[in-house]
């Protein structure tokens, strides 16, 4: 294709070759580098084919070695169109006002693309982009890439890592974010352990600190499991230590969701209605008249092109096609067992996300239907950690304990 465009550009004839030697006559041509493309042989003595202006300036003389006739019988390309219409003022002048209005719209930025969004979401990034001056129909040469970067790392606290590429009329932002990090407290600061769910102690191993239970005890959110402050009574005094313990317990969920058991089918009439729109930058103007819906029920399918140059190329004109199907809802009846299948599926994934790597030990579902609305209810029992630590109250740092600290 790329060369077609070429060769047009560069403009070509079909001739008509006749004679006894043309054979003789394509290999001096090829000899002396003269392309032809699109060969066609009607007769023994009769050939068509294309060669560029430029190939069949030089043919002449080599036909007269070998007594070929040449004759024109088709013109293609940008020369000719230029020699037919060279006196045409107003056409190469409107010609010219477009390339200069093509070449302004080029000058801006009409497209941003951000990509690396994990944590943060590409309209927060655009949001801090607009701030600082990179936005849609901004002036290219406005932008500085290198103090939007130190810029926008200042502004957003969650990156650590920008780049910012400004290609034709594209812009292309990426980001590599912030790993965040659970707090921890320092190994050095004494701790509590403490419960993070309510449940009863299956296992327990305390490595620092002193445990407040025992497997078999029932514990609830928040309570002490193991503690750091240790007193000793044979030297009358208190030792803070980083507690260090892995408690393992069973906890207990009921979890619960519902849906009908009937839904809307959609039978389509198969009558459709299609609106068209131009978008300029962020204008639209309507190519229709009446805008209001124009069935009682339909689906509603938009598609957007955009003028596009190239990759890098983007201008700011798109055409909106929207399209309208007509349907009639019709009630509907799911499989037997369908849809409590599928709740049952979601309370399961739900449960894993809610223990958080830990076991199901067992699991039972019951299922009530009641008004065409099926209700499943999840009962489990789990194997969990729920130690979580707990900083001390630092108030024996400030001699509020009178007994002498000792590591």
């Amino acid at each position: 294709m790329l060369l077609g465009i070429l060769n047009y550009l560069r403009g070509n004839v079909r001739i008509e070759m006749r004679g006894a030697c043309i054979e003789r006559l394509l290999n001096i041509c090829a000899f002396n580098g003269i392309d032809f493309w699109d060969l066609e042989r009607i007769d023994a003595d009769l050939v068509y084919a294309t060669v560029r202006i430029s190939g069949f300036r030089k043919l002449r003389k080599y036909s007269r070695r070998t007594m070929t006739k040449i004759k024109i019988t088709k013109r293609r390309g940008v020369p000719f169109l230029v020699f037919r219409y060279r006196w045409r003022y107003a056409l190469w002048g409107g010609a010219l006002l477009s390339a200069a209005f093509l070449y302004f719209l080029t000058s801006f930025v009409w497209t941003i693309e951000v990509v690396g969004c994990s944590h943060t979401t590409p309209v927060q990034i655009l949001s801090a982009l607009n701030d600082l001056g990179l936005k849609t129909g901004v002036f290219k040469r406005s932008v500085d890439p290198t103090e939007l970067k130190n810029e926008m790392l200042l502004k957003v606290d969650k990156l650590s890592w920008i780049a910012i590429n400004i290609k034709g009329t594209n812009a292309e932002v990426i980001i590599r974010e912030r790993e965040e990090t659970p707090f921890m407290i320092p190994k050095n600061d004494p701790c509590d352990i403490v419960a993070g769910k309510t449940g009863v102690i299956y296992k327990m191993n305390v490595k620092e600190g002193k445990a407040l239970f025992t497997p078999g005890q029932t514990v609830v959110k928040g309570d002490m499991l193991v503690t750091g402050t240790i007193v000793s009574e044979k030297e009358a005094g208190v030792r803070y230590v980083h507690s260090l313990a892995e408690v393992q317990a069973r906890t207990w969920y009921t979890l619960s969701g519902s849906a009908p058991e009937t839904y809307l089918e959609k039978k389509y009439t198969g009558n459709k209605k299609i609106r068209k729109a131009l978008i300029f930058g962020d204008k639209r103007i309507n190519l229709y008249l009446n805008s209001g819906i124009p069935f009682d029920f339909c689906d509603k399918i938009i598609k957007k092109e955009k003028v596009i140059v190239n990759d890098n190329m983007h201008l700011p004109v798109a055409v909106v096609t929207e399209t309208y199907l007509e349907y009639v809802p019709k009630k509907a009846h799911s499989r037997s067992g369908e849809v409590s299948t599928a709740i049952k599926r979601a309370l399961e994934k739900q449960l894993k996300e809610d223990i958080q790597g830990g076991t199901i030990r067992s699991s039972v579902c019951t299922n009530t239907l009641q008004n065409d609305v099926v209700t499943v209810t999840l009962h489990a029992e789990c194997i969990e950690e729920i130690a979580l630590e707990k900083e001390l109250n630092k108030e024996w740092l400030n001699g509020v304990q009178d007994a002498p600290l000792k590591k």
